[in-house]
C-alpha cells in the first residue's frame, strides 16, 4: 500500500485547512491507490457507539457465500452486528450529513465481534438500490469510518491493499463494486460507521473541514 504524507487535518492540531489543501490531498490519496482513497474526521461521537442497540442479520448474498465456503470458509460468522436507519438516528450523524452531502445518504454503525470474518467481496447495494430506486448508471460511493483506534487482530483490505494501524476518525472510501475484506481475529470489538450515497456533479470531490470543527 502506498504511503502518504500526513493529511492536512492532522498536520497542526486545531489548524484550519482550506478547500485547496483538501482537494489536493483528496486527489493524491485517490491517485496513490487504484480505486479507493483516505479521509479523516473529527471524533464527534465520543464512545456513544458502544451503547447502541445492535442486531445481527445473516449474510444476504448466497452466491458469494457459496464461493467463500468452496474456498474453505466453513462454520464462519460472516456478518457483524448492525445499528442502522431502522432505528433512531444518533445526533452526531448530522456532522457526516453536512460533510458528505451525497444523494440518498444512508448510514449504519457496524460492530464486528472477535471471530467475525467477511472475506473478499464486492457490494451489490441491493437494498439501497431498491429503497431509493437508484439507476444502474449511478455512481454509488461507500465510506467506512473507523470509530476507534486500530487494535490487534482488526483488519481491512481494499482492492488488494491492506489497511491497518488506523487512528480513530480515519476513513476509507471506494466507488461501486471495488473488492474489499473486513475481519476481526483479535480480542476486542471492531467498530465502524458505514455511509453510502450517490455522488454526482453537485458534490465536490472533497468537502474540506477544520481539524477540530465546532459543529454542534
Amino acid at each position: 500500500m502506498a504511503t502518504h504524507d500526513t493529511p492536512p487535518s492532522q498536520r497542526t492540531a486545531g489548524s484550519i485547512c482550506g478547500p485547496t489543501d483538501y482537494d489536493k490531498w483528496y486527489r493524491k490519496s485517490w491517485a496513490d491507490h487504484r480505486h479507493w482513497g483516505d479521509v479523516w474526521f473529527t471524533n464527534v461521537w465520543g464512545n456513544s457507539h458502544r451503547d447502541l442497540h445492535y442486531i445481527n442479520e445473516p449474510f444476504n448474498d448466497t452466491v458469494t457465500q457459496k464461493i467463500w465456503e468452496d474456498r474453505g470458509f466453513l462454520n464462519q460468522r460472516f456478518t457483524g452486528d448492525l445499528y442502522d436507519m431502522r432505528q433512531p438516528e444518533p445526533t452526531w450523524m448530522a456532522y457526516f450529513r453536512h460533510w458528505l452531502p451525497m444523494r440518498y445518504f444512508s448510514w449504519s454503525v457496524y460492530r464486528m465481534t472477535p471471530g467475525t470474518v467477511l472475506p473478499e467481496h464486492s457490494d451489490t447495494y441491493g437494498k439501497f438500490r431498491e429503497i431509493y430506486d437508484v439507476t444502474p448508471d449511478a455512481v454509488i460511493r461507500r465510506y467506512v469510518i473507523f470509530l476507534e483506534d486500530w487494535q490487534s487482530g482488526h483488519y481491512c483490505e481494499i482492492d488488494d491493499a491492506p489497511v491497518v494501524n488506523w487512528t480513530q476518525g480515519k476513513g476509507v472510501f471506494w466507488n461501486g463494486d471495488t473488492p474489499h475484506i473486513a475481519a476481526n481475529i483479535g480480542r476486542t470489538d471492531r467498530y465502524t460507521l458505514q455511509i453510502t450515497g450517490v455522488i454526482d456533479g453537485s458534490m465536490p470531490p472533497w468537502r474540506w473541514q477544520h481539524a477540530n470543527p465546532s459543529f454542534f
